[in-house]
Parts: C-alpha cells; structure tokens; sequence
C-alpha cells in the first residue's frame, strides 16, 4: 500500500516536471520568435545570452532616441531613467 502511494507520488511530481518543462520550452520559443535571428541559435544559454544583447540594444536605442527627441523639443520633461525602473 505504501509502494503504491510513494509510487503515486512520484508519478504525480514527475507529470508536474514535464508540465514544467513545457512551459518553459514554451516561453523560449515565444522568445526565440521575438529575436531577430535567434532562430538559428542552438542551446539556451546562447539563446538567452543574445536575448539579453537585444534587449540591451533596445534600451540604448530608447535612450537615445529620447536624447534626441529632449533636443528637438526641450519643452518635453521626459525621464529616461523612468522607463526602466523595476516596479
């Protein structure tokens, strides 16, 4: 009786960890959509690596695209900093 409940819950945590697993694989696949060319990356520590790049990029392009913007029109009071704070 015991061996039939041990068993019943490592089958349960086993179902639960590929479910797991889906989803993340999910969300990578999501990510690696998002990404110009990180379809053709293999392993996801890479795959991250040049998410984290882009995202990096996209930042500085933010900054200075609102750099810019600040000079055209000086009226604008726009706070950089405040779109990449973590709430």
């Amino acid at each position: 009786m015991f061996e039939l409940a041990g068993r019943r819950a490592i089958d349960s945590h086993s179902l639960a960890e590929i479910v797991r697993r889906e989803k993340i694989s999910e969300r990578m696949k999501y990510l690696q959509d998002l990404v110009p060319g990180c379809n053709t990356i293999t392993g996801k520590a890479g795959m991250l690596d040049e998410i984290i790049n882009y995202v990096q990029s996209l930042q500085r392009q933010v900054e200075f695209l609102s750099m810019k913007l600040a000079i055209v029109n000086p009226r604008l009071d726009f706070n950089i900093e405040s779109l990449f704070t973590k709430e």
